[in-house]
C-alpha cells in the first residue's frame, strides 16, 4: 500500500493472476498452456494423408501456437504415421488411448472430428464449438451446422482454414458455443 503518510513505503506490485477456470485446470492436467487455444481432434477412419495435411496447414497457419491434440482411436497404423510426420513438432501432441479422451473433451477450445454418435453427446455436454470432416447428412450433426454450433467440409484446406479462424477467434467460437441452445 502506498501512503503519502509514509513516503518510505514502496507499492506492491502482484504478479498477474493466474486462470483458475475449469477449461484452464483440464489444459494444466496435460501439461499444455492454459492461455493458448486447443484444438482437439477425434481422428479413428481418417486417412493419414488427408490428416497429415490438414495438421500441417492448421500447424504453419496458426499464429496463436495453439495446442492441437489428436486422438486416435483403434486406428494404431495412423498414430505411427502422424508419429513419424508430426510427432516432432512441438505443440502437436498424439494420444491413442480411449482413456484419454474425456481429459481432451474437457480441455478443448474447439474440435474437430467426423460424425461420430459417440461424440455427438460429448460435444453437447460441453457446447464445444465443431469442425466436422466430411458432408454432414440431414440428421443431428447437420442441426448443428444450421443452428451455427459447427462447420463442415470435406476438403481439407477448407477444413484448415476453419480452425485457424475459430482458433484465432475467442468471441468467434463463444458465439458458436452459445448457439447450442437457440
Amino acid at each position: 500500500m502506498y501512503s503519502d503518510l509514509y513516503p518510505e513505503m514502496k507499492p506492491v506490485a502482484f504478479p498477474p493472476s493466474w486462470d483458475h477456470s475449469p477449461l484452464a485446470e483440464a489444459k494444466r492436467k496435460l501439461d499444455l498452456d492454459p492461455e493458448a487455444p486447443h484444438l482437439v481432434v477425434l481422428a479413428s477412419d481418417i486417412p493419414g494423408d488427408f490428416l497429415t495435411d490438414l495438421l500441417s496447414m492448421v500447424y504453419v497457419g496458426d499464429e496463436k501456437d495453439s495446442e492441437i491434440s489428436v486422438l486416435c482411436v483403434n486406428n494404431g497404423s495412423l498414430f505411427k504415421k502422424l508419429e513419424a510426420e508430426l510427432g516432432h513438432l512441438e505443440t502437436i501432441h498424439l494420444y491413442d488411448a480411449d482413456s484419454d479422451g474425456s481429459k481432451l473433451m474437457d480441455s478443448a477450445d474447439l474440435l474437430l472430428t467426423e460424425e461420430h454418435d459417440s461424440v455427438l453427446g460429448e460435444a453437447l455436454k460441453r457446447q464445444l464449438p465443431l469442425v466436422l470432416i466430411g458432408t454432414v447428412q440431414k440428421n443431428a450433426w447437420s442441426e448443428l451446422v444450421n443452428q451455427g454450433c459447427a462447420v463442415a467440409s470435406q476438403d481439407n484446406v477448407e477444413l484448415a482454414e476453419y480452425c485457424i479462424k475459430l482458433l484465432d477467434d475467442e468471441a468467434l467460437r463463444a458465439k458458436m458455443s452459445g448457439a447450442y441452445w437457440r
